[in-house]
Parts: structure tokens; sequence; C-alpha cells
């Protein structure tokens, strides 16, 4: 059995500072990292990587998050890359 990297874009909503979306990752187990980049206007998305089995959906992740997480206008998934 393989392992998925899946990419999980997380939209801050207005007033929210992204560190703040951040510091809650850590309530999701399959999170393995993240990060912020710039999107535009001094706007950042959180892309935040999800490590699952490759039998794994990945719509069960992105529940996961919405669920857990406070703060966000909306949440994407990404790109997918098999790691093993």
């Amino acid at each position: 059995m393989g392992k998925v990297m899946v990419v999980f874009k997380i939209y801050p909503e207005e007033g929210t500072k992204p560190q703040d979306i951040m510091d809650q990752l850590d309530k999701v187990k399959d999170i393995k990292s993240a990060k912020r980049e710039p999107i535009a206007f001094g706007l950042e998305v959180i892309k935040a990587g999800a490590l699952i089995p490759d039998d794994d959906n990945p719509d069960r992740v992105e529940k996961e998050l919405r669920e857990k997480i406070e703060g966000y206008r909306d949440i994407e998934q990404g790109e997918a890359t098999l790691i093993s």
C-alpha cells in the first residue's frame, strides 16, 4: 500500500490571520506540512499537505478540516502526488 500527498488550499476569511489557521492544523492528524503563500494584494492562502494511504479518500480529510478549523472562507483540494 502506498501513500499520497494531497495539498489543500485554505483561504482565510476576512479579518482572520493566516497564522491563526495554521495554529489549528494540528487538530487534523493527516496534515504533515503547511505554508503560507501570497496570492494577490497582501492576501495569503495556506497550503496544507496531508499524507494519506492511496486507498483512502481525500474528501474525508477535507471534511475533517471543515469541521475542526475555524476562520476559513473556503477549502479546496489541490494537487495529489503518489509518494510511495
